[in-house]
Order: structure tokens, then sequence, then C-alpha cells
């Protein structure tokens, strides 16, 4: 069903995007009319799996023994918390950072939520806030693959500024306070063969 309405919803975009152009007068107040229902619908679709999702998390905490739920932090059962995951998976890293803060406002400790914000800035090139919260949050955890996370994103950082000694410097931190982390072993590669850095593929396992 879904693939279908994408399907169709890609054909369209594709028409837009060929005529666009060249396209004068009328017809390209047509495509615009239909770039903006596009749009509006991908926002529709996103609100409603965010939703969806939601709803998902919340069946799957009932789901979950006593035990282990009392064990996970209390904000990660927060709607903005949820919502906040949920952009980040889509990619959509400025309305994750707006979630994130959100909940930062309730738990100002959170390390989950802290990284999260940290991750979204990197992805966005936002070298400087990014690098802010990665080090305010580093003395504040003793979990060995948050840490190793930290010091694989400082090392992507200083990588991406050009100081690849640092960089590997960081990435070697990582693999020492958790080697099951991959990312920082294929950086530290790719800062000698000049390669494709590999950041924050495996926050979202951390619950």
């Amino acid at each position: 069903m879904f693939k279908h309405v994408f399907d169709e919803m890609n054909k369209m975009l594709d028409g837009i995007i060929k005529a666009y152009p060249s396209a004068q007068g009328e017809q390209r107040q047509e495509l615009l009319l239909r770039w903006n229902v596009l749009r509006q619908m991908s926002d529709d679709i996103i609100d409603e799996w965010l939703s969806f999702e939601e709803k998902m998390s919340r069946l799957n905490a009932l789901q979950t023994p006593s035990s282990e739920l009392t064990a996970m932090p209390p904000e990660t059962r927060e709607d903005a918390f949820i919502k906040g995951q949920g952009y980040y998976q889509l990619l959509m890293y400025t309305q994750s950072i707006e979630q994130f803060d959100k909940v930062l406002q309730r738990y100002p400790d959170s390390s989950l939520a802290r990284i999260y914000k940290a991750m979204a800035h990197l992805q966005l090139e936002e070298l400087d806030e990014s690098w802010i919260q990665l080090n305010l949050l580093l003395p504040l955890t003793d979990h060995s693959l948050l840490q190793a996370i930290i010091y694989n994103a400082l090392g992507c950082i200083m990588a991406k500024r050009g100081q690849l000694e640092r960089a590997q410097q960081h990435f070697m931190q990582a693999i020492q306070c958790d080697s099951s982390l991959t990312e920082p072993m294929s950086n530290l590669e790719a800062c000698r063969s000049r390669g494709q850095l590999q950041n924050g593929n495996q926050l979202l396992a951390m619950l």
C-alpha cells in the first residue's frame, strides 16, 4: 500500500523536476502548486508516522518486564524523546534537536538526550555546537559504549577540521572504551586513506 503511494508521489515529483526549469507563467505556478501538495503530503505522512511510533513505543513499554522498565531512564518514555528519535531516524536533524531541547529542559542531566542532540548538530555540520555538547557530556557518563560514541564523534570533528593526528587519537580512545563499536576502526583507516567517515550509525542501537 505505502509503496504504491510513494511510487506515485515520486513520479509526480520527477515530472515537476523535469518540467520546472523551462516552465513559464501559469505552467510554473501549476508546478509550484503540485510541489506544495507533495510537500504537505510528506509532512502529513511524517506526522502520522511519528504518532504511530509513539503509540508503538507505549505498547512496547507495557510489554517490557517491570525490572527492565525501571532500569530505563525516565526521559526515554517522554513524547519529546520518542519524537526526537523518530526525527533523527528520518534524518530530520533540526526537528530532532528541537525535541531533545524539550527533553533537556526537564532532564538537564540526560546523557541520551544530549548525545542525540550533539550527533544531530554534527550531522548538520554544526561542528562547534556538537563539540560543546560532547565535551559537556563526556565527564558525566561512565557508560563505555556512550563514551566510545562520544570519542568517535570528537574524532570525526577533528578530521573534518583537518586535524588528522588528533582525530586518530580520539578514534583510538573510542576503541579502548568499547571495541564492539566498529565505526572508530573504520575511521582510523579513513584518516589514512582520506576515505569516508562513519558516525552515529550505532547510536540508535543503544535503546
